[in-house]
């Protein structure tokens, strides 16, 4: 059980690791080298983006359900051998 819960945590970190953080701060030193942005076209329908909600909540059942998975599958293997 030690070494699935090392595996785990080494693959939670892994992840954790490998997405992008959510804000990053740089200093500019010349702010004149770097283009400004633009700022994005309005879109016409202003409103809910349901799109971008079902993305979230099937990327938010896959992980759920992977997570159920595996917990089910260790919870499987904690009983002995037989022999």
């Amino acid at each position: 059980m030690t070494q699935f819960k090392r595996l785990a945590t080494t693959g939670i970190a892994i992840v954790a690791l490998s997405l992008p953080a959510t804000a990053h701060a740089r200093v500019m030193k010349d702010p004149a080298v770097y283009p400004t942005a633009t700022p994005p076209a309005a879109h016409s329908a202003a409103g809910f983006q349901w799109e971008d909600a079902g993305i979230g909540a099937a990327t938010t059942a896959l992980l759920l359900g992977g997570g159920v998975l595996v917990a089910s599958a260790a919870r499987r293997r904690r009983t002995p051998l037989p022999g």
